[in-house]
This record gives structure tokens, C-alpha cells and sequence, in this order.
């Protein structure tokens, strides 16, 4: 008995060891990925928020100005502020696509430190979704800002944008650790993602309200439902709900929920199975 409790001292002791030296290297990572970021740059930090603003203008003048298309009223907000209605899209939009292309390479750029260091190799790509929610967070409360200016009044169901956000995280971590670990063996990968995120972002509405997708579309005499197809859609429902949150100022539906629930919860667990099956093989591939 004196042997079985000894021996889970030690594996207590080393379990604890472990998980210090996990949270070390995540939080080191966190500080190197948001210092390095933007590092010799004149405007630093700005330019996280000039980058985003400085597409919504482009987006405003083109789509807004020149094709003329309209943001539908907020119910019950009365906002009717085009840009107001891009960012909130937008800014989730380019979350998900930085973190989950930032750590597509972010294994290939730490390939020292995982030879030399023991640790799990999750962290590395923890790290960088970390690093970018960070960035998300300051963004979506300026743009929490923007949206009691443009509605002219503050309300409470704003705050839902806090659990919609925690499950894009799930959403975004899944692809990050899927992809990431997928690229060590296949390096064409993280040049075909950019044109998979090209495409994917037309075929949501993004750039454009919902109510411009027709319910068919006729392509090569053949006619396709594009508002069904466009229900398969997973980054529909993190959209929806944020426009919901944000602009609209209203509790996204039950529907909107229950997707981003399950969206996240599988991809979290299918790139959790997928980087625990491969990064066995990260040293020798490296």
C-alpha cells in the first residue's frame, strides 16, 4: 500500500511538472506570436485595427457605393449602416482564416523547438488561436462601440457575442490543429488553403446580405438550390449569430446555437484525433 501511494506521488508530482512546463511554453508563445506580430513597425498595434477598417472602406465603396447594394434594416436596432454590417461579418471572417492559416505554418516554424523541447505539441498551435482571439477581443469591443453609436442605445442581449466568440474558438482551434499537422506531410497544403479561403469567403455572405442568395440558381442548364446549399454552410451560423449580436442587437436563434454548438464541438474533436494520430511522426518529418 505504502508502494501504491508512493507511486502516485510521483506520478502526481511529474503529471504537475508537466503541466508547468505546457502552460510555460504556451504562455511564451503567446507573448512571442502578439510581440513579433507587428514588430518595427511605425503604427505597432494599429495596424490590427487599420487592416480590418481599411477593407471595410474598400468593401463599402465597391459593393455599397458603386453596386448599390443595401444592409437590411436592424430589428430591433434600426441600424442601417452598411459598413457596421460588413465588420460584423468581417471580423470573425479573417479570425478564423488568420488563425487557422497562421498555424498551418506554426509547426514548420517551431520545428526546433520541437525537437529540442518536450512538451505537447498542441500548445504551439494553441498559442497562435490564442494570440489571434486576443486580437478579436479588442476588435469586437470597438465594434460594440460603433454599434451603440449607429443604433443609438445599448443592449444587454450584445453581450451573447461573449459565447458565440468561445465557440468560433472551438471551431477555429479544430481546423488549426487538423490543418497544422496535416501540412507537416503535405506542404502543397498551405498553398491551396488561401484559394479555399478565397472561395469559400464569396459563397458567404460576408461582403453581401443573405437575402441577395436566390433560392436556385440555373449553371450549365442545370438548376442547383443555393439557398439549401448554402445552409452546409458552417461559417453561415457564426455570421448570422454575430450580425444577430452586433448589429441587429437580438438573441441569435435556436437554430444559430444548436449549429455553432455541434460545428464546434466536431471540429474541436476531429482535429484533436487527427493531431493526436500524426504528431508522433512530427520530429522525424521535421
Amino acid at each position: 500500500m505504502a508502494a501504491g501511494r508512493h507511486l502516485n506521488s510521483v506520478l502526481l508530482r511529474r503529471t504537475a511538472q508537466k503541466n508547468r512546463t505546457d502552460f510555460t511554453v504556451f504562455r511564451l508563445l503567446v507573448q512571442r506570436e502578439l510581440r513579433s506580430r507587428y514588430r518595427a513597425t511605425v503604427l505597432g498595434w494599429l495596424w490590427s485595427l487599420l487592416n480590418p477598417l481599411a477593407l471595410a472602406v474598400v468593401y463599402t465603396l465597391v459593393f455599397d457605393k458603386f453596386l448599390g447594394l443595401i444592409a437590411p434594416v436592424g430589428t430591433p436596432s434600426k441600424s442601417n449602416n452598411f459598413t457596421l454590417h460588413l465588420l460584423t461579418a468581417l471580423l470573425p471572417w479573417n479570425f478564423m482564416v488568420n488563425g487557422v492559416m497562421n498555424s498551418a505554418n506554426g509547426l514548420l516554424g517551431s520545428a526546433a523547438l520541437i525537437k529540442k523541447v518536450r512538451f505537447n505539441r498542441s500548445t504551439i498551435v494553441t498559442s497562435i488561436v490564442a494570440a489571434w482571439t486576443f486580437s478579436l477581443s479588442i476588435e469586437l469591443i470597438l465594434l460594440g462601440l460603433l454599434s451603440i453609436f449607429s443604433a443609438g442605445r445599448w443592449s444587454p442581449v450584445m453581450l451573447a457575442v461573449l459565447p458565440i466568440m468561445m465557440l468560433e474558438i472551438a471551431f477555429v482551434l479544430g481546423m488549426a490543429l487538423a490543418f497544422s499537422a496535416l501540412n507537416i506531410f503535405f506542404r502543397d497544403l498551405q498553398y491551396i488553403l488561401p484559394v479555399l479561403f478565397t472561395a469559400w469567403l464569396y459563397v458567404t455572405p460576408v461582403l453581401y446580405p443573405e437575402n441577395l442568395i436566390p433560392e436556385s440558381v440555373s449553371i450549365a442548364g442545370a438548376t442547383v438550390p443555393a439557398r439549401s446549399l448554402l445552409s452546409g454552410n458552417p461559417m453561415l451560423y457564426f455570421v448570422n449569430s454575430y450580425r444577430d449580436a452586433m448589429y441587429h442587437q437580438r438573441w441569435p436563434s435556436s437554430k444559430g446555437w444548436l449549429a455553432m454548438f455541434l460545428i464546434g464541438s466536431v471540429s474541436l474533436l476531429l482535429g484533436s484525433v487527427v493531431f493526436a494520430r500524426l504528431q508522433r511522426r512530427f520530429a522525424e518529418e521535421l
